[in-house]
């Protein structure tokens, strides 16, 4: 590229003036600024023409603004420029994402973005941990994209996958409030986004802000309720009821629906179900291939549908018999 002060003309370029070359389609018409110089773009050819005359002037103000500038240097700068403004947009969308989290229902617009700018962005690759069991809860997180799985291991050594946590959950918030170490772990299931707070900041918050409060502890209230129901579906119940009980929660948590039923696609696997329902693979499994024949399910190891929830949830409940 040649800055606009280059004499010799460049291959497939009209000059519309000895010193300046301009392509066809695009004029740069710079304006000096009091940072230096600003780059304005013009795309239109007809356009082009109705511009000229000032632009040639703003043009050579440019060249006395910035007469030590290269065509490198510029572009370098455009360059960016774009990149900053494709980060503000990306950053900018996370954020319309994230506010349609439970922790942000309801708020009023100036607190929803006190909440919003206290936050830090925070990015973990697939398998990362986000955070260790037995950690002290330094940090609040709230899952903008991507799964992230919580695991729990018994005194005896034994994984158990507690639940999937999908865009707008949130991790760790017992902990943070009750001021215990995290009871699970976790782990990025993909590739994932969140949001976090530091734990002296969010409790800073809740205490100036009853909606906040009243948000946490709902969310606190409902995962309470999921856990009780957990230990409900694991005790004393059939295998089967076990996990058709598992398996509505996998969907719920990690499931999307489509005419043909509620996928729950890799990587949330077989053992994650096994793992849920406190049963073995091979079990999970045996389960699985009966009630895929009675098309009450569908597909393999990487992937299941649900075909038939209100079944599923006759057998949970112990209403009817998977076989």
């Amino acid at each position: 590229m040649r800055s606009p002060s280059d004499e010799e003309p460049l291959k497939d370029k009209k000059c519309l003036d000895k010193n300046i070359e301009v392509d066809q389609r695009m004029l740069f018409d710079f304006a000096q600024t009091t940072a230096g110089a600003r780059i304005i773009f013009c795309v239109s050819s007809d356009e082009l023409q109705k511009q000229w005359s000032n632009s040639v002037a703003c043009l050579e103000r440019f060249k006395t603004v910035a007469s030590d500038w290269s065509a490198g240097n510029i572009f370098r700068s455009l360059s960016g420029v774009a990149a900053q403004t494709r980060l503000t947009m990306e950053q900018e969308a996370l954020r319309a994402t994230a506010i349609q989290g439970a922790l942000f229902c309801g708020l009023p617009d100036e607190v929803a973005a006190l909440l919003l700018s206290a936050a830090a962005i925070r990015q973990s690759s697939k398998g990362a941990v986000l955070f260790h069991q037995g950690d002290a809860p330094d940090q609040l997180l709230q899952v903008v994209s991507g799964l992230v799985r919580m695991t729990q291991i018994s005194a005896e050594g034994t994984q158990t996958t507690l639940r999937i946590m999908r865009s707008g959950d949130l991790l760790g918030c017992v902990a943070v409030l009750q001021q215990f170490p995290y009871p699970a772990t976790a782990t990025a299931v993909e590739d994932t986004i969140v949001l976090s707070w530091r734990t002296v900041q969010f409790l800073g918050l809740i205490k100036q802000h009853q909606a906040i409060m009243d948000n946490t502890l709902r969310i606190v209230g409902a995962r309470t309720k999921d856990m009780v129901q957990r230990i409900s579906d694991m005790s004393g119940k059939s295998v089967e009821r076990r996990i058709a009980a598992a398996l509505l929660r996998l969907a719920t948590q990690a499931g999307t629906t489509s005419e043909d039923g509620i996928h729950i696609q890799f990587p949330i696997t077989r053992d994650d179900l096994a793992e849920m329902a406190g049963l073995t693979y091979f079990t999970v499994s045996r389960t699985l291939s009966l009630w895929q024949k009675q098309g009450l399910v569908s597909g393999g190891r990487q992937r299941m549908t649900i075909l038939d929830a209100h079944r599923l949830a006759e057998i949970a409940d112990g209403r009817r018999q998977g076989s």
